[in-house]
């Protein structure tokens, strides 16, 4: 979703004159990816209570397919690889926070018991 650009300024607005040839910093584009980082207008509070309604029935029901179909945020398995190649074990997750059409934070879960939360093998040959 692209958002959409402030309005240009109307009058009564007067730019001033520039102080050199071809300088104009009293009013610039705002870049693109400056925009991204403008967080979303919250959903509302009706929309926020609906999927934490839809959260909690999910997870009192044990419904783990339900609650990462929730999830908006891809994660992937970190492996190392072992001095002994060609095996890789499990280090933990990574998990990527989408902006835009890039990559806003990674948070790290260095955790090896999560494997078998997630249904990641141990070792990777």
């Amino acid at each position: 979703m692209r958002r959409r650009r402030p309005p240009e300024p109307v009058a009564p607005f007067v730019p001033p004159e520039p102080s050199r040839r071809g300088e104009v910093t009293w009013l610039q584009a705002y870049p693109d990816a400056l925009l991204e980082r403008v967080a979303d207008p919250s959903p509302g509070p009706e929309a926020e209570r609906d999927l934490a309604g839809r959260f909690a029935d999910r997870f009192t029901a044990d419904d783990i397919d339900g609650v990462v179909a929730l999830l908006t945020q891809p994660a992937y398995g970190l492996y190392v690889t072992d001095p002994q190649p060609p095996v890789a074990r499990f280090a933990g997750l990574l998990v990527l926070t989408p902006a835009g059409d890039r990559i806003g934070a990674i948070t790290r879960f260095l955790d090896p018991s999560l494997a078998d939360r997630f249904g990641l093998p141990a070792t990777l040959a």
